[in-house]
């Protein structure tokens, strides 16, 4: 058996690690790592050859930076199955592969497949158990950055996307779950602060849903945890809306528990707040309020 063979699994998020048929494999540079990182990042698309020699040795002769890629390439071939490289004389590419799980890959295609379904389901549509797990299952495979400890432009890019990603899917659960598994939707909305404190939409998100479990109290330490975090890291105030939000939440007064079609509303309200609209946050401000007095 050559190097290359046997199933490899490959983890680019949250950690880098390469296990072929679960035992480690050692992998020779982190060159080596960084080059299969961007070919997964840039998958299904090739990547011509000069583009790459001149991304990762930028300061190098063509002539030498080709030599250099050649070698990584000569290395990466010892550690992924022959049938994952796409290679040509001007261009390298990853094929995903039965034999080569990769992370990356598995999240990016899985959660497509997730949005797209959910992007069919009308607010009226019973319950999908299983959507609904699959989705969690996504979510929780998003271990963490991609390529941790990598600071290059290209890097930054692909984990800032892939970090979006999981937000955006986070979002679309939260929607889905809101009138129909309160429970998992709060989790996913503090999932989705957890991927970005800065954000107060993930904030507004938890709020709304704790109002609907009657949790006033836990909507009120959500506001204030989220002052906090941006007054801390930033220097700034919530916004007029979350702000709008919070005073709103501070006048019920023994409402009642809001039922699946009120959450219905609400999402579609905090939807329209996250949507930027720019001198509008009066109007928005107006529409929160009137949502939580009917509750």
């Amino acid at each position: 058996m050559t190097e290359a063979e046997g199933t490899v699994a490959v983890t680019l998020l949250g950690g880098v690690s390469v296990r072929r048929d679960g035992a480690p494999v050692r992998v020779a540079s982190t060159r080596v790592v960084a080059l299969l990182g961007y070919l997964v990042a840039s998958a299904p698309a090739a990547q011509p050859r000069a583009h790459l020699a001149g991304l990762f040795w930028p300061d190098t002769v063509d002539t030498q930076a080709r030599t250099n890629l050649r070698r990584e390439l000569h290395q990466l071939r010892h550690i992924v199955p022959e049938e994952a490289l796409d290679v040509t004389d001007t261009s390298i590419g990853w094929r995903d592969t039965d034999r080569c799980q990769v992370d990356v890959r598995s999240f990016v295609t899985r959660s497509a497949e997730v949005r797209s379904m959910l992007a069919t389901v009308g607010p009226d549509d019973a319950f999908d158990a299983y959507l609904a797990e699959r989705g969690q299952d996504v979510v929780d495979s998003y271990t963490g950055a991609f390529l941790p400890g990598s600071y290059d432009d290209w890097a930054l890019e692909a984990r800032d996307l892939l970090l979006r990603r999981c937000i955006e899917l986070c979002d679309d659960l939260v929607s889905y779950l809101g009138s129909r598994d309160a429970v998992a939707a709060t989790e996913l909305a503090r999932r989705r602060i957890q991927l970005e404190p800065l954000e107060e939409t993930g904030y507004r998100q938890l709020m709304a849903l704790q109002v609907a479990a009657r949790d006033r109290a836990g909507a009120l330490t959500t506001y204030h945890r989220c002052a906090a975090i941006l007054e801390e890291q930033l220097g700034v105030a919530p916004t007029v809306a979350t702000s709008a939000l919070l005073t709103s939440i501070i006048e019920l007064t023994d409402a009642p528990a809001v039922d699946g079609t009120a959450w219905g509303t609400a999402s579609a309200e905090l939807s329209a707040l996250d949507r930027g609209l720019v001198g509008r946050e009066a109007d928005v401000a107006v529409v929160v309020n009137r949502w939580l007095e009917a509750c």
